[in-house]
């Protein structure tokens, strides 16, 4: 997966999470993206909705159309806060921002429309995590 952070494009590999608790920190939306999916998803950092929710939640703030998908998920999937308004809120946002994203019900398939392919990867990657993590927690 890759990040597009301030000056450029770094492979997750080479980006340890104090460098995103820093940017995030910092004010840098796609910094909070990621840190907030990081937490969601436990990776390199220990699971925690609410830190996840604040981060998405900042990012979105900043008109990030890939935070507003991803809280769109988050309420439609996530069992316990389900909400359908919400859900519908952050979707119609991301759309608004040119965040398109059509999914085949045969096969799972998730497919995105952007402007910009990386983002839409990189997108692509943290939602198909978000639903693994909500088929674990249903189960």
């Amino acid at each position: 997966m890759f990040h597009t952070i301030d000056t450029g494009v770094l492979e997750e590999s080479e980006a340890p999470i104090s460098f995103f608790q820093s940017s995030a920190e910092k004010g840098d939306p796609p910094s909070q993206f990621c840190l907030g999916i990081k937490y969601y998803l436990g990776d390199e950092v220990p699971r925690d909705r609410d830190k996840a929710l604040c981060w998405l939640l900042a990012a979105a703030g900043s008109d990030l159309a890939e935070a507003h998908f991803c809280l769109g998920r988050i309420y439609e999937k996530a069992r316990d806060i389900r909400c359908p308004s919400k859900s519908q809120h952050w979707y119609r946002l991301a759309a608004r921002k040119g965040l398109l994203v059509n999914e085949d019900e045969a096969t799972g398939f998730t497919w995105l429309t952007n402007r910009d392919h990386l983002r839409a990867q990189e997108l692509s990657y943290a939602l198909k995590q978000l639903d693994r993590v909500h088929r674990k927690v249903q189960h």
